[in-house]
């Protein structure tokens, strides 16, 4: 209800299901509020705000009635959702370790045209024209241009924008 407010312990999360459909999964160490939920016809409107953690969440049925309804407030940003499934993260010094683990990928780089959603094994991203390589995971962006590889006894399942999806073997 309007003003909750939920907070995962360093090793819990859970998974709120509201009543529109909208699906939200809050991480460990997270601090969440529903500041409006009100899914009132023709007044829809949902404001969540987001202290610290992260979150995945697959939007429901205001967001698809009403796509200016639903906002996620940070301390740094406030996001309109229209009817889909976004992450968000808050978060400091765990960010940074983990941002050790991948290179960055140069400004110019062209958009995402979709993201890895299986993978076993090792599975790496390369660009030729900009000499970058990149170690893949659940979830990483894939960018127009990408050349994906598998090592022997690993796959990857790539899913794309358009919806299409490609399993990728070992050795390829």
């Amino acid at each position: 209800t309007n003003g909750d407010v939920v907070t995962t312990g360093r090793k819990s999360f859970v998974v709120l299901k509201m009543n529109d459909g909208t699906k939200m999964s809050l991480r460990p160490n997270t601090v969440f509020k529903v500041e409006d939920w009100d899914p009132t016809p023709q007044a829809e409107n949902v404001a969540l705000r987001l202290f610290k953690g992260g979150l995945r969440a697959i939007t429901g049925a205001i967001s698809k009635r009403n796509q200016g309804a639903f906002k996620l407030r940070t301390s740094v940003a406030t996001i309109g959702i229209r009817g889909t499934t976004f992450d968000a993260r808050l978060c400091d010094e765990e960010c940074k370790a983990e941002s050790e683990n991948y290179q960055e990928v140069a400004a110019n780089v062209s958009q995402v045209v979709g993201r890895v959603g299986c993978i076993k094994g090792g599975v790496r991203a390369e660009r030729d024209e900009a000499n970058l390589a990149r170690a893949m995971s659940v979830g990483a962006p894939l960018y127009e241009g990408d050349a994906v590889l598998t090592d022997k006894n690993s796959f990857a399942v790539l899913l794309f924008k358009d919806r299409s999806r490609v399993t990728l073997r070992g050795d390829s």
